[in-house]
């Protein structure tokens, strides 16, 4: 017979990544920063994969599968013109897998209005000049 032991309690992949939030957005690139997780699973974390959506609520494409290193930062090569609506969300990565994902953090260029949709509902950054504002 067959005896395959399943620790569900040791094998386990990363919590989702904390307060993920852009950085800049221009016409060439967007750049995101994150905290990792408050929970690394089993071992430690060893990269992320990246994930981006256009519109908003559009599907989640793979933008990097795994980035191979502990950096809570990304730069993305895109073109992003006025009007352009860009999500991404960020999720962990260890010996045994990618974790489920951050809440996403959404952006317009329209509007100027930075998105982030959180479990407590919306917060909303205004931009200044390319610069994000934090409304407290």
């Amino acid at each position: 017979s067959n005896n395959y032991i399943t620790n569900t309690e040791t094998d386990r992949v990363p919590g989702p990544p904390k307060e993920l939030a852009f950085i800049s957005l221009t016409d060439t690139f967007s750049e995101i920063q994150w905290l990792g997780p408050d929970d690394a699973g089993s071992g430690a974390i060893s990269g992320y994969k990246i994930e981006i959506a256009r519109p908003i609520g559009g599907a989640y494409e793979v933008v990097v599968a795994d980035t191979g290193t502990v950096s809570t930062y990304y730069k993305h090569t895109i073109v992003s013109g006025p009007g352009v609506e860009t999500c991404y969300r960020v999720s962990a990565i260890n010996d045994f897998g990618t974790g489920n994902p951050s809440v996403e953090a959404c952006i317009d260029r329209d509007t100027s209005i930075l998105l982030f949709i959180t479990e407590d509902g919306a917060d909303y950054i205004t931009t200044e000049d390319g610069d994000f504002i934090t409304e407290e």
